[in-house]
């Protein structure tokens, strides 16, 4: 199934950051790293914003397009706090 970038559907979409972004709550680099949000994508960019501001790079509607496995990019929870704090 292909899904559109356009679509007004919720479904997860992906996202990645690039070598200068860092956690805004650990400092951790997110270099090599993506998360996910499901939602539009309207409401799932602003979702990232709310979190990682302008700090991440792209979305993406699958993890192929993403890269995940390709670049083997670790995964990183798109909260404001870890589960458990």
């Amino acid at each position: 199934m292909t899904t559109s970038v356009y679509s007004d559907q919720p479904q997860t979409w992906y996202f990645t950051f690039g070598f200068e972004h860092r956690h805004p709550r650990t400092n951790a680099p997110l270099a090599n790293c993506y998360t996910t949000v499901y939602g539009t994508i309207d409401k799932t960019r602003a979702h990232m914003l709310s979190i990682f501001g302008n700090k991440w790079a792209f979305q993406y509607a699958s993890a192929e397009q993403a890269g995940v496995e390709r670049y083997n990019l670790t995964y990183v929870p798109c909260t404001e706090h870890t589960p458990g704090e």
